[in-house]
């Protein structure tokens, strides 16, 4: 009799809490996506937040809507949605925020240090930048998807899985800009003809300032070098003894290790690049079965292959765009804090020397001997 009693106390008491300060959900907005864009008004600059959100009522003609709102500070958007709508929003419940590429390019620490005063946001927004303003993504209706903010949720969290693609949560954004020696790089999404949307490239930043967006091709060897290990394909061309050319797409990941050494007070990086994983596809008959010596020549021809891409990149990074994108200041900040500490650390690796030695190891080629 005490038990069930006891029982039904606890469970008055957790009804209780339950219900306290709850709020109807018709009083509130329920984010799927926001977007930050700088806009320029009548010669003067203003902020504008666009939020996508799901409609409730199953009567509703659409699936979603979005309310912009705008301010000459970030925390006056806040005022605006006051002004246009009497609903809360419920950021708790934020999956994505986007970055206007303009706002990225001007800096975006006002979006950012609002986020990060708000206790409200989750640690695990998922970050990107956008080409243009965020309010042209966010506006438009996606063919395969009934909103919007479904299409860009479902793009930052299954494009990683097959592709090497940055993958930057808000949490991850504020270790990299408060932290000496750190960058970070987001995945840019670009408009893909009238109704679809892509990954088109990584924004590469200098703290909260966007400095350049390399294209895919450059993006797989940004996440090779960053050590991210992710999974992802490589399709590359492979020339035989005889001249004739092998189309090959390999399935794989990759792994990172660093040795970091000063000499005369110049640092110096050796990155080890591991890549383990199959042959996904052929595209010209190469025999592999019972042929251990085409294994062994498309190991070397794709370590070739992932090596240039990888030095080419590093020359852009020292020489075009002037900014450690691939975390070797991490290393630097451990061995060498005042170098990292009391200098422009950017300009520090713009000046370093940096190897790079690439291995790949062919698990399985799908073929029976």
């Amino acid at each position: 009799m005490r038990s069930a009693l006891a029982i039904v106390l606890i469970l008055v008491t957790l009804l209780s809490f339950g219900c306290w300060d709850a709020q109807d959900i018709n009083n509130l907005y329920i984010p799927f996506v926001a977007g930050y864009d700088l806009l320029e008004e009548d010669g003067r600059e203003k902020f504008s937040m666009t939020v996508n959100f799901p409609i409730m009522n199953r009567n509703a003609r659409e699936k979603s809507d979005v309310i912009t709102v705008k301010g000459e500070t970030m925390a006056q958007t806040r005022i605006d949605r006051g002004n246009k709508s009497s609903r809360g929003m419920a950021v708790g419940d934020l999956k994505a925020l986007l970055v206007g590429s303009p706002l990225a390019y001007r800096g975006s620490k006002d979006a950012f240090d609002l986020m990060f005063r708000d206790t409200r946001f989750s640690e695990m927004i998922r970050l990107a930048v956008t080409d243009g303003n965020t309010i042209d993504i966010l506006t438009m209706k996606p063919e395969n998807y009934q909103t919007v903010g479904q299409n860009i949720i479902d793009l930052l969290s299954n494009s990683p899985r097959d592709n090497f693609i940055p993958v930057e949560h808000l949490h991850h954004f504020r270790v990299d800009v408060m932290t000496d020696g750190y960058n970070p790089v987001l995945p840019v999404i670009s408009i893909h003809s009238e109704s679809n949307l892509e990954i088109s490239g990584a924004a590469l930043f200098k703290k909260y300032k966007m400095v350049a967006k390399v294209n895919r091709e450059d993006m797989r060897p940004l996440i090779w070098l960053r050590g991210d290990g992710v999974i992802g394909y490589i399709t590359f061309k492979m020339m035989d003894d005889k001249g004739e050319f092998y189309k090959i797409s390999f399935e794989g990941g990759s792994k990172r290790k660093v040795t970091a050494k000063l000499a005369n007070g110049k640092p110096s990086f050796e990155i080890d690049l591991s890549f383990s994983g199959i042959i996904a596809e052929t595209l010209t008959d190469i025999q592999f079965a019972g042929k251990e010596e085409n294994v062994l020549a498309v190991e070397k021809a794709l370590e070739e292959h992932i090596q240039k891409q990888c030095e080419d990149l590093i020359y852009d990074l020292q020489n075009k765009y002037r900014v450690d994108a691939i975390l070797l200041g991490k290393y630097a900040r451990a061995k060498w804090p005042p170098l990292v500490k009391e200098q422009d650390w950017d300009e520090v690796f713009c000046e370093s020397d940096i190897k790079v030695n690439v291995n790949v190891t062919i698990q399985g080629t799908g073929e029976v001997a």
